[in-house]
């Protein structure tokens, strides 16, 4: 059975960046897109074009949890500053449906925060940075990049509920190798 870790790409290039190629990935074919992607490496790679940055391999994502309890209307969640409240009948982008039981609050919670909303995408600050999963009374929100910065993030509950801590933890970076290649 294949495993799969993360791993994460930073750095600086001459020239046109890996922007380019990833740019108009809805105007071409995956094929295209992957191969885009691996002539801008292997250019790299035979000493066409530099690069400066890391790689890291293995880092593991921050994590959070909120537990509903009676969670009513008006009650929020607070995400890295962004605040997320409860109503019957939404019409921002920033609140989510009370259910008729806490399981479903923390299904619609989950489903606001990753976009799947009945108004739209998730607010700005959050949408693409933290992705959520929901169990019974319980939504676990992540961060999407991997490593030690996902433990700066806050999360808050008003009331009728409770959260994991007041930062996300267990974010870590794994093995970072630094790389300079090119001209």
């Amino acid at each position: 059975m294949a495993t799969t870790q993360n791993l994460v790409i930073r750095g600086r290039t001459a020239g046109s960046g890996l922007t380019m190629p990833l740019k108009y990935l809805g105007d071409t074919s995956i094929a295209n897109a992957f191969r885009n992607i691996a002539n801008f490496f292997s250019s790299i790679g035979i000493g066409t074009r530099s690069f400066a940055g890391s790689v890291m391999a293995g880092g593991v994502q921050a994590t959070n949890a909120v537990t509903f309890s009676s969670f009513v209307a008006t009650d929020t969640v607070t995400i890295n500053g962004v605040v997320l409240t409860g109503r019957a009948s939404p019409t921002l982008v920033s609140e989510f449906t009370i259910g008729a039981s806490d399981t479903i609050t923390a299904a619609n919670l989950a489903k606001v925060i990753n976009g799947q909303g009945t108004i739209g995408a998730a607010p700005a600050k959050i949408n693409g940075v933290v992705y959520a999963t929901s169990a019974a009374t319980v939504c676990t929100i992540n961060f999407n990049e991997p490593g030690v910065i996902g433990n700066l993030g806050t999360l808050a509950i008003s009331g009728h509920g409770s959260v994991t801590g007041a930062n996300f933890a267990s974010g870590t970076d794994g093995t970072i190798t630094n790389i300079a290649k090119g001209l």
